[in-house]
């Protein structure tokens, strides 16, 4: 009988004077999400410029993800490579204001180009016309914009209010423009950068400005940072976390009637320290590969056990100093990217059903359906330290399996199984 001494080493506790363990997160009530039903594809995303698929679309595909947030310059190419590997792509538009001569121009201009690529690209789009014998796979999801509140639309040194004020008219603007063209796409709103909470002050802020903007988006997308700490904490220095952001933007919602409208988090991530493999000189407040990867895949967890439906993480590789890729540049994988890979053979199409632990003493335990009709999973970890974790099995024993994918069989003990967990998780199911 192997035991669990086989499975990869705890790290922990990570980052201890970062976060606040004392206080749980605010979970919305467990039985109103497993009345959720399954979304409409995988909850697992990765965020990837289309320039950077040639390069890095192999390692996107052995990993598994089937959702991909793009944007940039591309062309048919680098389109019909993603397509025809089966990603659903989210794209990402948006022009800077300095690009146009006035602001009647930059509304006009995102406009165009929104409805350029759709023409293409999208539902019935020229595209597929030319190239009857690749798979039809439209772009049915668009974002307008990428982190409007910092630096992208305007210099980041532009009041707060006018940065609102310009993106809620783009908004309003881009949204009935691409309805009546294109009714079956899905309108993504705001792409708020989320660091310090700064999403939900910006939501707020704009919903204020024009109650009218709660009618232009079907889909709420946002960037919930944590780094460099769990996405079950609390930042130890602002009484924030993914969870609480969460709650304050349905707050905002349902102010304006929309609270059962979808919430993506379209990028989110974690720092690598340039000692253990990471590229930011300057990022040594972080955290080492395996702390990485067991951040990640909690993020998973944490999205489904709010009723998020999609999450796509920043990104595949480091391209400009920016969280630390699951790849390294030759395109090796990272451990986080061993470990998304075992979550996703694990569980392709997960959905959860039950929590054996919710947050007790910051440890968790969630039962999954790994895919409709499948068996069920669960997956058992701390949030940031390691620990014994005891959860009931009503058989004598376990196939667990490690956030690398190494497999023991555990024996329970008088129906509980007893596992040295912690932060990199542990999938358990029936032997």
């Amino acid at each position: 009988m192997s035991t669990t001494q086989d499975f990869i080493a705890q790290p922990g506790p990570i980052q201890p004077d970062k976060c606040r363990t004392d206080d749980r997160q605010p979970l919305p009530p467990l039985q109103e999400i497993l009345k959720r039903p399954r979304a409409e594809r995988p909850i697992y995303g990765i965020y990837s410029w289309f320039i950077d698929y040639p390069t890095y679309g192999k390692a996107i595909r052995e990993i598994g993800f089937p959702n991909i947030r793009s944007g940039g310059p591309f062309t048919d190419e680098e389109f019909s490579m993603m397509i025809k590997d089966g990603l659903d792509i989210q794209l990402t538009i948006g022009q800077a204001l300095s690009k146009f001569e006035n602001e009647d121009a930059f509304i006009q201009g995102n406009i165009d180009r929104a409805l350029e690529l759709l023409r293409r690209y999208g539902p019935g789009g020229a595209f597929f016309k030319e190239h009857p014998e690749l798979p039809y796979h439209p772009i049915e999801h668009l974002e307008i914009y990428n982190e409007p509140n910092f630096q992208y639309m305007v210099p980041n040194d532009t009041d707060i209010k006018e940065k609102a004020r310009l993106y809620t008219r783009l908004q309003t603007a881009v949204y009935p423009a691409v309805k009546a063209e294109f009714p079956t796409v899905k309108i993504l709103g705001f792409g708020a950068g989320g660091a310090s909470a700064a999403d939900v002050g910006f939501i707020d802020l704009c919903c204020k400005l024009d109650p009218a903007i709660y009618d232009t988006m079907d889909i709420l997308s946002t960037h919930p940072y944590i780094d460099p700490i769990s996405p079950f904490l609390w930042k130890s220095w602002l009484k924030f976390s993914v969870a609480s952001g969460l709650q304050n933007i349905k707050a905002i919602l349902a102010r304006g009637g929309k609270e059962d409208m979808p919430i993506w988090y379209t990028e989110l991530g974690w720092f690598i320290r340039p000692d253990a493999g990471g590229f930011y000189d300057a990022c040594h407040d972080a955290l080492d590969q395996v702390e990485h990867a067991a951040f990640n895949v909690q993020m998973y967890a944490l999205g489904m056990r709010l009723g998020v439906e999609r999450i796509e993480t920043m990104y595949i590789m480091d391209t400009d100093k920016c969280n630390a890729g699951f790849v390294n540049r030759d395109g090796s994988f990272r451990v986080a990217a061993e470990a998304t890979k075992v979550m996703i053979s694990l569980m392709p199409d997960p959905r959860l059903v039950g929590a054996l632990l919710d947050g007790e003493d910051n440890q968790y335990a969630y039962v999954f359906e790994a895919q409709p009709g499948g068996e069920e999973v669960t997956m058992v970890f701390h949030a940031n330290a390691p620990a014994t974790i005891t959860i009931p099995w009503n058989e004598p024993t376990a196939k667990v399996t490690d956030m690398v994918g190494h497999t023991a069989e555990v024996k329970a003990e008088n129906g509980h199984l007893t596992l040295s967990a912690g932060p990199c998780p542990l999938y358990i199911r029936h032997a």
